[in-house]
């Protein structure tokens, strides 16, 4: 059905602040008032006068007279804290006096006295108020509409930093959750993973259970990363511990959503359209429209992959009468009703939402939109209506916002949109300019992946290592307890101990020393060997790839040639020839992008050639392919016959089985059958 337009859409979980003290929520107002008029002029009277001050300044759209009231009450608290010289009172309470002018929207003065109490609890070494009134000083920010992440990291980190040197292990663990989430808000995804792994193990380490959020963000981060493995794991970690909180929330709805968008990256769509559905049943339990509009659209897309167009388009009707708000992401409802639209073949419908994108985003040469995924659809629909010059010209469009912006995935998909137009349209030396890019590219990709995942491997093992030691540490204090215990027994034998440890060194630093002249040779010739193995590992990648881009070249010498062709038949032999190549070449890809250089994954390539062998023949919907291939590994010398088989068998299969565009089956079985024999 062709690259669809794709708007992956991510429910964001709502932030946890840390809050300072309780909020008088045993007690009603008029009970507190009660207790403070029977109190002594103490420390527990600042602590009542705090308790009513937060009781109004935390009152839902305060007016401004009862924020007056709380800043009366921070006032007594402030005035008794000063005159006890009680510095935490004092804190707190210009704490609270902050509070009330964040609400009176005076943040210049809600500043000020935010850092007079951060000053106070640095002075008197109160590290938890300190940290604490750091996390406070960034909802002020946040509510006086501050926006910048960097302001709102640097606020974090001072509150981290003065968790753990509080030892409040639990909030630090927020803490660094918070920092996570901001680092994957900015797209530093690796930063991101280190973080909130950080997180996960100081929440374990005090037995904290309510971890679900952080497994959806490491599930989050982990798909950024490209590892959706990871991401499903944690995703499902995420739903498990959820069950075992309680946690019936509407959090659920983003849990199950983020695991349908996994499931859509690996192509794996039945599972995806089942996840999106658990995640649409949250939202509409909770009557939640942005969720609701959000999962339908994703599940629309599913239904589209599964070659269900009319569900998907009876889905996206339903739920446009039910709920007005669906109009609000019109855009990508839009562009997801053209490509579903041209999915069942109706272009004139498809046609109505192509204007309407383009009154929308008034694309024009000199302006083009942010959201360049809509230009995709109206691309498909150009081209699939034979309008080439049109589609070029929203190509170009295209390619200036996806250039500008340095999106990679996206340059990709208009390089090869560039190498259709242009091969459709007989212009072959900048078709194969544009397939060369795109191939370029697609291999720069593989590189950059490579060195990603030798990141997340180090920040695994530094997670690895940071666990290990708190496990230490623990062990160690219960050792210092053990020998307290044990004191009285321990000093009779502490001279024959050392006498017996002191040998035992003594022959120990002997064996050492042994042992470590003879690893020092057997390390030099481990390295020179390594060495030598890597060195021949590049140069049969090397080899393979070189063969994968002459085969490709010589294709291309061929497509060239068949346009001056004029005979059916030549031009036959000539395709069968470049199909017969593409066919080796696929091997060799495998060969070089693979870690294992002596066998090639079957099933993998025969997934890669039957993917080639549609899109040439341009099968659509019309045939559909069984693949039955067992877990097979050959060799070249046995993987290039059975490919070259394959390619004739699929390709025959294609052009004589079923004439007059007759709807097919093409079922495709590779097994083993003992030792040395296999059945195609």
């Amino acid at each position: 059905m062709g690259r669809l337009m794709l708007k992956f859409m991510l429910l964001v979980g709502t932030l946890v602040f840390f809050k300072v003290g309780a909020l008088g929520q045993q007690q009603t107002k008029d009970e507190l008032l009660k207790l403070i008029a029977q109190s002594k002029p103490d420390t527990n009277r600042v602590k009542l006068l705090l308790d009513i001050e937060r009781y109004y300044n935390f009152t839902p759209s305060a007016k401004p007279a009862v924020i007056d009231s709380a800043m009366s009450f921070a006032e007594q608290a402030e005035k008794l804290s000063s005159t006890m010289q009680y510095a935490e009172g004092t804190g707190l309470s210009w704490l609270a006096i902050a509070r009330a002018w964040c609400n009176k929207r005076d943040f210049k003065k809600c500043n000020d006295y935010t850092r007079k109490a951060i000053a106070v609890f640095t002075d008197h070494n109160l590290l938890g108020d300190a940290a604490a009134a750091y996390v406070d000083q960034d909802k002020f920010y946040t509510a006086s509409g501050g926006q910048d992440l960097n302001v709102r990291i640097g606020y974090f980190e001072q509150a981290l930093l003065l968790f753990h040197q509080a030892g409040a292990i639990q909030k630090e663990a927020s803490a660094l959750e918070e920092l996570g989430d901001f680092y994957q808000m900015q797209e530093k995804y690796v930063k991101s993973l280190d973080i909130l792994n950080r997180s996960l193990v100081l929440y374990k380490s005090v037995g904290y259970r309510h971890i679900q959020g952080i497994y959806d963000l490491l599930g989050m981060v982990s798909s950024r990363l490209g590892n959706f493995k990871d991401a499903v794991s944690y995703g499902m970690l995420a739903l498990k511990t959820a069950e075992m909180v309680n946690d019936t929330t509407l959090q659920l709805c983003t849990f199950y959503n983020r695991i349908g968008l996994t499931f859509l990256h690996l192509s794996q769509y039945q599972q995806a359209e089942f996840y999106f559905k658990k995640s649409l049943n949250v939202a509409k339990k909770y009557n939640d429209t942005s969720s609701i509009v959000q999962v339908v659209l994703n599940n629309a897309h599913a239904l589209l992959f599964l070659n269900k167009p009319s569900e998907s388009l009876s889905l996206l009707k339903y739920y446009m009468h039910k709920y007005p708000d669906f109009y609000t992401e019109r855009e990508y409802l839009y562009g997801m009703l053209i490509n579903v639209y041209l999915a069942l073949n109706q272009y004139n419908s498809a046609q109505i939402y192509c204007n309407k994108l383009i009154e929308i985003y008034k694309l024009t040469e000199d302006k083009p939109h942010p959201f360049t995924q809509a230009h995709i659809a109206v691309i498909k629909f150009f081209i699939a209506t034979h309008q080439y010059p049109v589609a070029r010209k929203y190509l170009s469009i295209y390619k200036k916002g996806v250039f500008a912006d340095h999106d990679v995935p996206s340059i990709l998909q208009a390089y090869l949109y560039e190498f259709k137009i242009d091969s459709t349209q007989g212009k072959y030396i900048p078709a194969m300019n544009a397939y060369q890019n795109y191939t370029n590219l697609k291999d720069s990709l593989f590189t950059a992946n490579r060195s990603q995942q030798i990141e997340e491997l180090k920040i695994q093992y530094e997670t690895a290592r940071k666990e290990k030691d708190i496990v230490l540490l623990k062990k160690d204090k219960q050792l210092a307890q053990n020998k307290e215990e044990r004191v009285n027994s321990v000093l009779k034998l502490t001279l024959v101990g050392i006498g017996i440890l002191i040998l035992f060194m003594g022959l120990l630093y002997q064996s050492y020393r042994i042992k470590q002249r003879s690893n020092v040779e057997i390390n030099k010739k481990n390295a020179s060997l390594n060495q030598l193995v890597r060195d021949k590992e590049w140069l049969v990648k090397e080899i393979h790839h070189r063969v994968k881009n002459n085969l490709q070249i010589i294709m291309g010498l061929l497509q060239r040639q068949s346009s001056f062709i004029d005979n059916a038949e030549a031009l036959t032999a000539i395709q069968n020839s470049e199909h017969r190549m593409r066919s080796i070449a696929l091997i060799h890809q495998r060969l070089y992008q693979s870690d294992d250089l002596a066998v090639i994954d079957m099933p993998a390539y025969v997934e890669d050639l039957v993917a080639y062998l549609k899109d040439c023949f341009d099968t659509g919907s019309r045939i559909n392919f069984l693949r039955e291939i067992e877990d097979i590994q050959l060799d070249v010398a046995q993987a290039v016959p059975l490919g070259l088989i394959l390619n004739e068998a699929i390709t025959n299969s294609i052009k004589y089985a079923f004439p007059g565009n007759e709807l097919g089956l093409i079922s495709i079985i590779l097994r083993q059958i003992n030792e040395n024999e296999y059945l195609l």
